[in-house]
């Protein structure tokens, strides 16, 4: 049970889409929204005020994509640290470093340095090259209901353990499990730095500090679970849905957003394209590239550096192309070009529409949307077998 809690921490959050069946026109012929639109092969659109100037932006999810990637990295370099008495962390120092990223406040640590590292450099250093007032507890399931399907702070199941109060039964909500992981790891950490390591089912001490005694791999479950409960919740289920008037896909398509060289309907397309992670180009990656050490990143523009909200591209992203080298050649997936392009048609129907769109146009939209986030379940799925496959 414990394997399978492991697992299907990667799968929560799923959101079922909803989509729509074309539509003709008086002469029954198919509508062909993109007849004067040009789809690009890179997700560069300039606006619709400023022609000149790109209007892409989603600069507070690529520093939440940095802030759970340097998580993941801090908690990775624990072992080595306490091992060679680095640092000796005593109960509530761990705990108080995971809450630096989760509860992340960019004016007292946004000078802070980005801990991982490319080759080339990276082109931001600090946590407010990327973007300012941002954290990922503002947009963790149950914490920001707008849009939500479920009311994630009291409608989350499946969890008996013991939770945060330490008391069995205790988690209740999808913040609690996640706190859980934070307090557990909080808890062997320390241990292990006063000399008491987990031991496994035979008494043989484990090697990685991040491993429980049952043999849960508590980095694996907070990296997995920040990527379904923010990531996944926050694209599909708020940006992307088309449950309340004048939010998400049902945005204003007309008016400028306050002095943003964008409409609200470009933008929150744009802010579900930064919670997938990919770069700008990542159709344009050979799938040698993307399989490769560093196939995470490429300098696209030649510049000498890496820019993590252009030329990076994070886990969820990153696990579509890995499953599309492994997937069987009698039945290949293309995962990544399925879901980047619908992200690269979508924006383009969007930005060449002047105004909001028509019913046939919106359902083009939708129909992209659930290509989207159809896919990105399948990414998920097909991680979660890959996982047991190890297992």
């Amino acid at each position: 049970m414990k394997t399978w809690k492991s697992v299907f921490a990667i799968g929560l959050f799923f959101l079922a889409g909803c989509g729509g069946s074309s539509k003709s026109n008086s002469d029954n012929k198919p509508v062909d929204v993109y007849e004067n639109i040009t789809v690009p092969t890179t997700y560069a659109f300039n606006g619709k005020f400023d022609t000149t100037k790109s209007s892409v932006s989603y600069g507070g999810q690529t520093l939440r994509q940095v802030l759970i990637k340097d998580l993941s990295t801090y908690i990775r370099s624990l072992t080595a640290k306490i091992d060679t008495n680095v640092i000796t962390p005593s109960a509530g120092e761990t705990l108080s470093a995971l809450n630096f990223y989760y509860e992340f406040d960019s004016n007292t640590s946004g000078t802070n340095s980005i801990s991982f590292t490319t080759t080339p450099p990276l082109k931001q250093t600090i946590f407010n090259d990327v973007s300012t007032i941002k954290n990922l507890k503002e947009k963790f399931a149950g914490n920001d209901l707008k849009g939500q399907y479920k009311d994630w702070t009291k409608d989350f199941k499946g969890w008996d353990d013991t939770g945060v109060t330490g008391e069995a039964g205790s988690v209740k909500s999808a913040e609690d499990l996640l706190m859980s992981f934070f307090n557990r790891l909080d808890q062997i950490v320390a241990e292990r730095a006063a000399g008491n390591p987990q031991l496994d089912p035979d008494g043989v001490a484990i090697t990685s500090a991040q491993i429980t005694s049952e043999g849960l791999n508590l980095q694996e479950l907070i990296d997995k679970f920040l990527l379904g409960a923010v990531n996944y919740s926050q694209a599909i289920d708020d940006y992307l849905d088309d449950d309340l008037e004048n939010h998400g896909i049902n945005s204003d398509n007309i008016a400028q957003a306050g002095t943003s060289n964008y409409t609200a309907l470009e933008h929150v397309w744009d802010e579900a394209f930064g919670y997938f992670g990919s770069s700008l180009d990542f159709e344009n990656y050979t799938d040698a590239e993307l399989a490769a050490t560093n196939g995470n990143y490429k300098d696209s523009n030649n510049d000498g550096f890496i820019d993590l909200g252009t030329e990076y591209i994070y886990s969820l992203a990153s696990y579509g192309n890995k499953r599309d080298v492994a997937s069987h050649a009698d039945a290949p997936t293309n995962f990544t070009k399925d879901i980047f392009d619908a992200f690269l048609k979508g924006r383009a129907l969007i930005t060449g529409t002047d105004g909001a769109l028509n019913a046939d146009q919106m359902t083009e939209l939708k129909k992209q949307r659930t290509i989207i986030a159809n896919t990105w379940e399948k990414i998920i799925a097909a991680t979660m077998v890959r996982y047991l496959n190890g297992v």
